[in-house]
């Protein structure tokens, strides 16, 4: 996997599955706005923002998120609002090696780009802030040029920063967008990503990579599993394919580094690891890729495992063709704080997406994970949203023996033969705004008939009464299935 990605065509270039890639992850960090902005709202605001995110987007994808984000701030998403809320950037690469052999690497370059085909409201120019981590703006520029909308969907506007004379560390590029010479009213969207200075970037990640290649026949399982997981962050930041959630490349780099450094060592490649952690499971024809955050202590402690949904732009199937799964570090960041206090280990697994057989690549990982925290024999919960739930309440006979519990989000309708078979797994399902409301409502409907007649046996139920925006169900639901957790595995 590893040879292929770092010696093979070294990068896709700025081709259309690249910048939908980028486009979408942009949309995300939109939707991310949103999300962390409802923490604290009452129901009704909750009611209101489910509506916005499910209405049609007309082919602007950032448009339902636009107006959530205005509804959310108090102002109406007129069409500055919604331009500004889709206006991006690359800033790459995302670490910056001044010293670096490949000369493309040595300076930072900023391109300005619209994923999509938004109206423009007049004409444009983009005012640029670089602030180092104090918050001091270290460079500033604005891009007065190639600033129509073509040139705009082409992502023509850039700019380059001059990093030799900055000092290596951790920094912010800000692109605040002027329309027709006015600047950004102060509840308008801008858009800030991280990038790095880091001189010898480039030569330590070639060796730490080649180092990775070259022990990777020796490992065992479990060993190659944090290996290639750490060697894959390394490998997407060094080709500028787009993140998720925030660059963190300069750890990125330095994790692999304490990995080869173990592994060199002979230590386990876990060893003084700390924080969320990423795998990649050698299941089916792909790698499954996970975030695990492991409980503190040594006991065995229970096991939590998550499953996103596949990336979407509504709720129909109108997908990207890049990226094709959802990266499980969004998860992570959405649920930062689940298992923490209860000290729970916690994986988070990528979605479906890929043409593979998901369903049977994670009946092989659920297995494999137990191999990774203790958990004392404790067979895991299993929490599953849209596809995912779809795809394993298809089948959830085969799922049944390797789990404590299984949770359905936005989907998960499960056949009657099927539940009636269930026996005593407990299994929660809960829809979401516009996302199995109906296919849901069956599967209650059909287990209410079964115990009226007095020939139900199992344990079926609603998580909960809520229908959270259909994008944000899992993360909105944590308490709930927090709650159901702790049912199955005591306090």
């Amino acid at each position: 996997m590893l040879a292929g990605a770092v010696f093979g065509a070294a990068t896709s270039g700025q081709g259309p599955a690249y910048r939908e890639r980028w486009g979408y992850l942009h949309l995300e960090a939109r939707r991310d706005e949103v999300r962390q902005a409802l923490a604290g709202r009452d129901d009704a605001t909750h009611a209101r923002i489910a509506t916005l995110l499910r209405e049609p987007d007309a082919g602007i994808p950032f448009t339902p998120v636009a107006k959530a984000l205005a509804h959310l701030r108090g102002v109406e998403a007129d069409a500055a609002f919604v331009l500004r809320s889709a206006i991006s950037a690359y800033v790459l690469p995302e670490v910056c090696d001044p010293d670096g052999k490949n000369e493309a690497c040595r300076t930072t370059n900023v391109s300005v780009f619209v994923p999509f085909a938004v109206p423009f409201p007049g004409d444009l120019t983009f005012e640029l802030l670089a602030k180092n981590a104090l918050g001091q703006t270290v460079w500033a520029h604005t891009i007065t040029t190639l600033c129509s909308e073509r040139d705009v969907r082409m992502a023509l506007p850039t700019a380059m920063v001059q990093t030799a004379a900055l000092p290596d560390g951790a920094y912010a590029m800000t692109v605040r967008t002027w329309i027709d010479g006015k600047p950004p009213r102060e509840h308008d969207p801008d858009r800030t990503w991280a990038f790095h200075i880091l001189r010898g970037y480039q030569a330590r990640t070639e060796a730490a990579l080649q180092r990775a290649i070259e022990l990777a026949p020796g490992l065992s399982a479990n060993d190659r599993a944090y290996c290639d997981g750490a060697a894959g962050q390394v490998v997407r930041a060094f080709h500028g394919e787009a993140f998720a959630v925030a660059s963190d490349a300069v750890q990125d780099l330095q994790r692999l580094e304490q990995v080869l450094a173990n592994l060199e060592q002979k230590r386990a490649a876990s060893a003084g690891l700390s924080g969320d952690v990423s795998l990649a499971l050698p299941v089916g024809r792909a790698p499954l890729w996970c975030r695990l955050r492991r409980a503190s202590g040594d006991e065995p402690r229970p096991l939590v495992v998550f499953v996103s949904g596949t990336p979407t732009y509504d709720t129909t199937v109108n997908r990207p063709s890049a990226p094709a799964t959802r990266d499980p570090l969004w998860l992570a960041h959405e649920l930062a704080e689940f298992g923490r206090r209860e000290r729970w280990h916690v994986v988070f697994v990528e979605s479906p997406g890929l043409g593979v057989d998901f369903a049977g690549a994670l009946r092989e990982a659920l297995p494999l994970l137990s191999q990774f925290v203790a958990t004392g024999n404790r067979k895991p919960l299993l929490v599953c949203e849209r596809e995912a739930a779809a795809i394993v309440g298809l089948r959830m006979q085969e799922f049944r023996p390797q789990l404590s519990g299984l949770v359905c989000v936005g989907a998960g309708a499960m056949p009657a033969a099927a539940l009636i078979e269930n026996g005593a797994l407990p299994v929660r399902v809960n829809a979401l705004a516009g996302m199995g409301e109906e296919s849901l409502q069956s599967v209650i409907d059909f287990v209410g008939a079964q115990q009226t007649a007095g020939t139900w046996r199992g344990d079926v139920r609603w998580l909960s009464d809520k229908r959270p925006a259909w994008p944000f169900g899992l993360s909105l639901l944590a308490t709930d299935v927090a709650r159901f957790a702790h049912s199955l595995f005591g306090d």
